[in-house]
């Protein structure tokens, strides 16, 4: 069994970790799906494959880190997971209902037909709405963080929340012990290599980004870093 992992993987954490490591070590067979039912697959996992959504943006409010750095700290998440892992780029096509189909054919596009991630073979990990259109398709879901999919209710904070609390503390990221509790060393270190955490208080903060979490059409953050010295 594959075990695809669709998202935009800005951050990594600890708990993520944990909880493919616990499902590749002990298996499927009793691990809840998003509805808490045993999934009751026997079949071992042999491939880890992370689908980086939203991969041909960057340097915005919901996509601050680029492709090949969301590419460079999950080739270091996923180096002790004792199993194979793929990574994939799936570029941003708009709202568009079908696109979990999109992503599995990019996929098997992208891998040469080497990868054919169908419901027979591939158990998806999502903790958001996405997941509906994988179940649409036939997909189980692994639900990670989501404890109650009828409430969308939490047991621990999703990756996107520690990006925000970076975006709007005041204390200094590299050192906070709240963020280094909860994000895992293989993202940490490519935020800290490239400066990630001061690039998104930027983009959270600064007046020129749109609305929409973009850079104005004027500017891009270039040339913010380049009026900014």
């Amino acid at each position: 069994m594959y075990i695809l992992f669709p998202g935009r993987h800005q951050l990594l954490t600890d708990f993520q970790f944990k909880y493919l490591y616990r499902i590749i070590q002990a298996g499927l067979e009793k691990e809840a799906d998003v509805y808490g039912n045993p999934i009751g697959i026997s079949d071992k996992i042999k491939a880890i494959v992370f689908a980086v959504t939203s991969a041909n943006h960057s340097n915005t409010r919901r996509n601050p880190l680029p492709f090949y750095l969301r590419a460079i700290a999950l080739e270091s998440f996923s180096s002790n997971l004792n199993v194979p892992s793929y990574i994939y780029g799936i570029e941003d096509v708009g709202n568009r209902d079908d696109f979990a189909t999109y992503t599995v054919k990019r996929i098997r596009h992208e891998s040469d037909g080497h990868i054919d991630i169908r419901p027979d073979n591939t158990i998806v990990l999502c903790s958001t709405p996405v997941m509906n259109m994988y179940q649409k398709l036939g997909y189980k879901i692994l639900p990670a963080e989501l404890e109650d999919v009828h409430t969308w209710k939490m047991i621990t904070e999703q990756p996107w929340d520690l990006v925000e609390h970076v975006a709007k503390s005041t204390e200094d990221w590299r050192t906070d012990k709240y963020l280094l509790s909860k994000m895992h060393p293989a993202s940490y270190n490519v935020w800290l290599r490239y400066n990630v955490g001061d690039k998104v208080r930027t983009l959270f903060n600064d007046k020129i980004v749109g609305d929409d979490g973009d850079i104005t059409a004027t500017r891009d953050y270039n040339s913010l870093c380049a009026a900014n010295g």
